[in-house]
């Protein structure tokens, strides 16, 4: 998607508060997942402005933690791998995988809409099977209207 706004630079706001810790966003990610993240984006970066990203740090409310995480991001950025250890991988590993929720399919909803992305109701069906629980018994109908009321919230 990014191919479409042919960007000359990339410009990240980096806050840490979907660290599993955080106690305002917990949003399960570890420093693995920001170093991934940074991966991701720094390639990006070189694939479509010869490498000009800038991270700008801008939260993260865990002082015990959000040194883990921008720890990884700028080993990423420099290519290298230090010695610092995050003792916390293995307990946030062992949480497991978390269904999307309603509120987090709204938003990327909303966000596909706004770019004028393509609707696909298979993919909604499959995503709105995965909600636990909440939609049980419903029709798609159903669940699309449930939706449409959380997006124009």
């Amino acid at each position: 998607m990014i191919q479409r706004f042919a960007p000359d630079f990339i410009m990240v706001s980096s806050g840490f508060d979907a660290a599993f810790v955080d106690p305002l966003g917990s949003m399960m990610l570890s420093s693995d997942s920001y170093r991934k993240m940074a991966k991701d984006l720094i390639a990006c970066a070189e694939q479509q402005c010869q490498g000009k990203i800038s991270f700008a740090h801008e939260g993260g409310y865990s002082k015990e933690y959000v040194p883990h995480c921008a720890v990884a991001l700028i080993e990423e950025l420099l290519g290298v791998r230090g010695e610092s250890v995050d003792d916390s991988l293995s307990e946030v590993n062992q949480r497991g995988y978390q269904e999307l929720q309603l509120h987090q399919m709204a938003v990327v909803d909303k966000v596909a809409a706004i770019c004028k992305l393509p609707g696909d109701d298979e993919a909604h069906n499959i995503i709105l099977n995965q909600i636990q629980g909440l939609f049980k018994g419903l029709d798609i109908e159903q669940k699309r209207e449930i939706i449409q009321r959380v997006l124009n919230e």
